[in-house]
């Protein structure tokens, strides 16, 4: 079935997107200060120089309306450009895979969403990884109902993921939380979820 967005309150780490009885939500971006609250900005006062260089990261979005789907990073507000970040999208929202490193292209649309996202994840003034050597921008049903379960294998080594599956059953649960267990354990890597605004803390985050 094809997605219904809906977003909740102002950009905070989500956007909302429902696929059959999968629900994707994202929320609210934390602020910059956040570096300090979460030790970078300590790390970089002692001349450690973990900025990212060198690697690659996933960010993965769900989609913000529009009749182009809006899932993607503006490449040039980050200085991203010259085939930086590669932009992905395919099943349930469209039938064959497509990737583009251009930014604008055919089957997206930027999100404001993801470049808050962005911003705080790799952006040159207030991200956390500044220096990130290539960036893969996926759709979120593409990602979640395609790419994680059959367990093929992608170039990043970190996955931002700012959305929650909120409205699957306890048993659909289990089953994802198992996907995404199954991956990280036969690709090591590192999935960074949201696990939601308040109340109660929804897949992939209990995984």
């Amino acid at each position: 079935m094809r997605k219904r967005l809906t977003w909740l309150g102002r950009p905070r780490f989500l956007a909302a997107a429902i696929t059959g009885s999968l629900a994707i939500f994202a929320g609210k971006t934390s602020l910059a200060s956040d570096a300090g609250v979460v030790g970078v900005s300590t790390l970089r006062a002692a001349g450690v120089n973990l900025d990212g260089s060198g690697v690659t990261v996933a960010q993965v979005e769900a989609q913000n309306g529009g009749s182009s789907p809006a899932f993607e990073v503006n490449s040039g507000a980050f200085g991203l450009t010259g085939g930086r970040i590669t932009y992905f999208i395919g099943p349930p929202t469209t039938y064959v895979p497509q990737s583009s490193t251009a930014f604008p292209n055919s089957f997206g649309s930027e999100s404001g969403h993801a470049d808050a996202i962005a911003n705080l994840f790799y952006g040159p003034a207030n991200g956390m990884s500044t220096n990130v050597a290539h960036v893969d921008n996926y759709e979120a049903d593409y990602f979640v109902i395609t790419i994680v379960p059959s367990l093929t294998a992608i170039n990043d080594r970190i996955v931002n993921q700012s959305f929650t599956l909120s409205s699957v059953t306890n048993a659909q649960q289990t089953v994802y939380d198992s996907y995404y267990d199954n991956y990280a354990a036969n690709y090591n890597t590192l999935f960074v979820s949201a696990a939601g605004d308040s109340g109660t803390v929804y897949s992939p985050s209990t995984s």
